[in-house]
């Protein structure tokens, strides 16, 4: 495979990594933003940011699960079976399992001296369904939040550090 090709895949690699400690750093500063809010007797405050937080998880979820059951049989190979896809969508943590199979199908590519153009095509068909569906998370939890967040800082008149 030439250089470039592999620079490609290796740069698509990396970027998958940054990309889901990106959402696991935004999931624990959510929660972190939540806490404090709480810890400062602002129920509400928190209340909103855990139900924007779960909404969008929720949606998120829904929508990883629709397209993982819509998509032909046997692309993905070996898979857990249905019934515990579903639990991990249900405990919320299935966008997750998505970009593991992700990062490994990635990996497997990037190892492979001569991939296969089904490798490649399966490859980028995971990276556009995770971009999908971070995109759906962002505009159905950050925007609202940042929303929220100005909202409070008009109300409260400050800034807090956690916000």
């Amino acid at each position: 495979m030439p250089w470039s090709s592999r620079g490609a895949l290796l740069r698509d690699l990396v970027l998958g990594v940054l990309g889901t400690a990106a959402f696991l750093l935004d999931l624990g500063t959510d929660l972190w933003a939540a806490v404090q809010y709480a810890l400062g007797g602002r129920y509400l405050w928190a209340a909103l940011v855990l139900a924007l937080l779960g909404l969008a998880s929720v949606a998120l979820q829904l929508f990883s699960w629709l397209w993982l059951r819509a998509d032909p049989a046997g692309l993905h190979g070996s898979q857990p079976p249905r019934r515990c896809l579903a639990l991990l969508h249900l405990l919320q943590l299935g966008y997750l399992y998505r970009c593991v199979q992700e990062l490994r199908q990635g990996l497997l590519v990037w190892q492979q001296e001569e991939p296969s153009e089904f490798d490649l095509a399966y490859a980028d068909f995971l990276a556009l369904d995770i971009s999908m569906l971070r995109l759906f998370e962002t505009f159905l939890e950050t925007a609202p939040q940042l929303t929220l967040v100005l909202a409070i800082m008009l109300q409260s008149g400050r800034a807090e550090y956690y916000q």
